[in-house]
């Protein structure tokens, strides 16, 4: 894994995968075979979490090392970076144009953001052809989340609001439009018959903020990843709605229907 030349993360709701970035196919395999057997890394590997503390990237990025080192799989030193702005797509261009040639760097994002620059409305012109995914090293379901004291007691009742003025709620995320988060958010109501350009959705740097804006009031429900609120539903801070997976999830989540 680490005898390939630059290296990033990917992570998605469904996965977190390890990506190889600027490097067409045929350079990797080249790439490859020159730095076999040198020993690399020979220095500490950055691994960015492009959002702010407590949101599932971080939470990851987290998880990645402490395992990496504590397997002694990697024996340099690994550090998480928290670097947020615009749900990743700020640091995915720092990342294809500035450190092209680091190769002591990961990347953990969502696919998502790997395929924003394919979308019309996408709001980078870097993704896929800047990373090559290389693992899927972990599963997550979207979770749609309000206040405990929120008036809405299970996804219909939200979809119902929106339906009769899909502006009336603000819904969250810690992503940029047409991420996760997002479609997390909207995707629900798109399937209810609304308009899911009409919602009002107001993206912040990560998973942690969205939660706090929620818990502070400023918006209405948010779209997120279950393991981001897993400590927060056992608190009784949240109600979460629903959960996007096929079957019912055991533990904390064993009473929440599904999407």
């Amino acid at each position: 894994m680490f005898s390939i030349k630059r290296i990033s993360a990917v992570m998605c709701a469904g996965a977190l995968a390890l990506s190889l970035g600027a490097c067409s196919s045929k350079e990797t395999a080249s790439s490859g075979k020159k730095e076999a057997g040198t020993g690399y890394p020979t220095k500490a590997i950055s691994v960015v979490a492009p959002s702010g503390a407590g949101g599932g990237w971080d939470l990851t990025a987290r998880s990645f090392t402490k395992v990496l080192s504590e397997t002694k799989l990697v024996n340099q030193p690994l550090t998480v970076e928290n670097k947020p702005g615009g749900g990743g797509a700020v640091f995915m261009a720092e990342y294809a144009t500035q450190q092209a040639e680091n190769n002591d760097m990961l990347f953990v994002n969502s696919p998502p953001i790997i395929i924003n620059n394919l979308k019309k409305e996408g709001n980078s012109p870097y993704g896929y052809k800047n990373t090559t995914p290389l693992a899927q090293l972990t599963k997550d379901y979207g979770a749609i989340v309000v206040k405990t004291d929120s008036k809405f007691k299970d996804l219909k009742s939200v979809l119902e609001e929106v339906k009769k003025d899909p502006a009336k709620l603000t819904f969250a995320g810690g992503s940029a439009p047409g991420s996760m988060d997002h479609l997390v958010s909207i995707l629900p109501a798109y399937k209810y018959g609304v308009d899911p350009t009409k919602i009002k959705y107001v993206s912040y740097d990560g998973g942690g903020e969205a939660i706090t804006a929620l818990l502070g009031g400023n918006a209405d429900v948010i779209g997120t990843d279950a393991s981001s609120v897993k400590e927060f539903l056992k608190a009784g801070k949240v109600r979460v709605l629903a959960i996007t997976s096929s079957e019912r999830l055991a533990g904390d989540f064993k009473d929440v229907p599904t999407a």
